[in-house]
């Protein structure tokens, strides 16, 4: 008696075994599943970590013949699930188990929906919050553009297994969508099998990547259009040759000290990087300028009168010009 309860048991085991390594063998080879991601919100870039914040709706769809039903037995030729029961249902069979790879710490999955069709079909629909890397470049920085990557791919299904295919019809973002600082001015999508170095094995990775334009006016009418304006009244130099040294040295002084204070400012909202960004360039050419001034006001306080008088009409254009031609030939490259 014992030892056929033993072998009963035995056989249910091995049934149960059979059973399971059937569910998580993809339906063929290559399986082809759907992917689509609907942008909802970005709501935060984090400049200094290089990292984004997202909301996601994300849909995916593929054919799974052992999850077709009678749809005359049922009464329906479809079947939808919720949130939990639609977890217990993806896991009762094979499942594409997509992530995005570029996601740091844990990736939140909030309203879900999961529906079988009676061929099989399984849809399934999913709000995903996230933050994730990006490589941010801030040479052109107050004028930059950044590309947002988002990179979705199987996790345990190499692309001999499984093939991704974008849902265009359910790819994209609202035409008004906006997010403070930034505009969204597109996305490109793109889908290649990808080397996973520690496996050795390639697989179907979709990338979508957002492209993203920093809205600059802050920028430009509150740091660099005072920093022009500093820049001239330093100048003012250039018309005091009868002053003393010590007179046209304090207007140089103090545009010196209010540049350097810009500087730290904008120093402080970028993390640290080995490269100068095209505020970066603006900056140092004004200090660099208003140095100057306070070193024609050294040369030709040892001048006579009329000499001096001479190198500060010549400065009142050699000054102005050379200085709007260097910035000119800094910042038109990169806002037109």
């Amino acid at each position: 008696m014992k030892s056929k309860l033993l072998i009963s048991v035995l056989f249910l085991v091995a049934a149960l075994l059979a059973d399971k390594a059937h569910a998580v063998d993809p339906p063929e080879l290559p399986t082809t599943v759907d992917v689509g991601l609907y942008l909802v919100d970005i709501t935060r870039l984090d400049e200094h970590e290089n990292t984004f914040e997202v909301e996601l709706d994300v849909v995916t769809r593929w054919h799974d013949p052992r999850r077709a039903f009678d749809a005359l037995a049922e009464g329906t030729d479809s079947m939808a699930f919720r949130q939990e029961r639609a977890n217990e249902v993806l896991a009762s069979g094979w499942y594409p188990e997509l992530f995005i790879v570029n996601t740091v710490g844990q990736m939140n999955v909030g309203i879900m929906r999961t529906t079988v069709l009676a061929d099989g079909t399984v849809m399934n629909r999913a709000r995903v919050e996230a933050v994730m890397r990006a490589p941010l470049n801030f040479r052109e920085f107050p004028f930059d553009t950044q590309a947002l990557p988002i990179e979705v791919e199987s996790f345990a299904y190499p692309s001999q297994e499984l093939q991704l295919e974008l849902e265009r019809e359910f790819t994209g973002f609202h035409p008004s969508f906006e997010m403070p600082e930034w505009t969204l001015i597109g996305s490109n999508e793109s889908i290649k099998d990808t080397l996973r170095p520690q496996e050795a094995l390639e697989y179907s990775r979709l990338n979508i990547t957002l492209e993203v334009e920093r809205r600059s006016g802050y920028y430009l009418w509150k740091i660099l259009l005072p920093m022009f304006v500093i820049t001239m009244i330093s100048w003012v130099v250039f018309w005091m040759s009868e002053d003393a040294l010590g007179r046209r040295a304090g207007v140089s002084a103090t545009g010196m000290l209010t540049v350097i204070a810009y500087m730290f400012v904008i120093s402080d909202s970028l993390p640290r990087f080995p490269y100068l960004t095209v505020m970066d360039k603006v900056a140092l050419i004004t200090l660099l300028f208003i140095a100057l001034t306070m070193l024609q006001n050294i040369l030709t306080s040892r001048m006579s009168p009329e000499r001096r008088l001479r190198y500060d009409r010549a400065s009142r254009i050699l000054f102005p010009v050379s200085y709007a031609s260097i910035m000119a030939s800094i910042l038109l490259p990169v806002m037109v």
